[in-house]
């Protein structure tokens, strides 16, 4: 219900008109609401709107109903699949901008998004079964002091801290998922390593070179691309086609995606060389559990797609094992 898409995006210098939960909806009457909120045009894309014709991703905000007629046939994915704005119901205002699909934001105009309307962007989530490794709990046990409990720094540590340090970590021994995080520049987000279609492109060469552009900036043709590559070709798995809560969105324009799932063998994953780069300030392979407060805060709606790729495998894994448990324990207790 657009939560996200109400908060104000750390670059935005306009601050959003507040809305509240149950005046989302185009549906409720909000006096004053056309006449309040803020329009903003983030300097980016005013700049590529100046800058030359061929390399131009924004297009105008233009209040003239005229111009915007065209815009009735944009493709949208808003529904799982794609069709036009027309087709999938869209409100439009007097202006004949298409209004955001999930309610108000508390501000119209581009933001930092270059379409009027649905902007298309590819996420490509990479997972892998974490390798198995003791080195945190053991780093974990070493903050134990017979006085005091302190760690590396030799900053004090409370003993409820500790422990519950110590029990993360003995979890974390459990056969659990990983997946290749970015940490986003401009909110300091964890995220998707995706990015925006192009023109011209399509999805399946978006998620490649999002990949390469954000979490392996070293990639080349003769070596980790090759990897990349293998995994790519296995084939994925499109888990989400649709809106994206996101705090870039704005009551006219919106961000939308396709997310596809690609899980890695163990030999493929450790071929991978992570480099941040692009618009990443850090990547990694994070641990896709309740416990890592990174993937509980992941930028945007990505946490719902990861989710989506997450669950199916874990239970796949932990299922047939439980059932052998307990079977075995059942087994154990009859015979005495």
């Amino acid at each position: 219900m657009n939560t996200k898409s109400r908060t104000q995006h750390p670059s935005y210098t306009a601050q959003r008109l507040n809305v509240n939960d149950h005046e989302v909806s185009w549906s409720h009457h909000f006096t004053e609401y056309f006449h309040s909120r803020p329009y903003y045009q983030h300097e980016a894309v005013t700049k590529n709107l100046e800058g030359p014709e061929e390399k131009r991703w924004a297009e105008e905000h233009s209040t003239n109903p005229e111009d915007n007629k065209h815009l009735l046939d944009r493709i949208t994915v808003i529904n799982g699949y794609p069709q036009t704005l027309k087709e999938a119901n869209t409100y439009f205002d007097l202006y004949n901008l298409p209004m955001n699909p999930m309610g108000r934001t508390g501000m119209w105009g581009p933001g930092l998004l270059g379409k009027n309307g649905p902007n298309h962007a590819a996420d490509p989530i990479f997972t892998r079964w974490g390798p198995f490794t003791i080195k945190p709990l053991l780093k974990a046990l070493n903050n134990l002091n017979p006085i005091y409990f302190l760690n590396s720094k030799h900053e004090a540590i409370s003993p409820h801290n500790l422990i519950w340090q110590i029990i993360k970590e003995l979890i974390h021994l459990l056969p659990h998922l990983q997946m290749i995080a970015i940490q986003r520049r401009d909110t300091k987000d964890w995220a998707i390593p995706g990015g925006m279609v192009e023109a011209g492109q399509t999805v399946s060469q978006t998620l490649r070179n999002e990949i390469n552009e954000e979490a392996c900036n070293n990639m080349n043709p003769s070596n980790t691309s090759k990897e990349i590559d293998k995994i790519l070709e296995g084939g994925g798995k499109t888990i989400y086609r649709g809106y994206v809560d996101d705090p870039r969105n704005t009551d006219s324009r919106w961000m939308e995606t396709t997310a596809v799932h690609f899980h890695c063998p163990s030999y493929l994953a450790m071929a991978i060389k992570l480099e941040a780069g692009d618009d990443a300030q850090k990547v990694r392979w994070l641990d896709m559990t309740w416990l890592e407060p990174r993937y509980r805060n992941l930028y945007a709606s990505h946490k719902m797609m990861t989710d989506k790729a997450k669950w199916p495998l874990l239970f796949d894994f932990y299922l047939p094992r439980l059932i052998i448990i307990i079977v075995c324990i059942i087994i154990f207790w009859n015979s005495n």
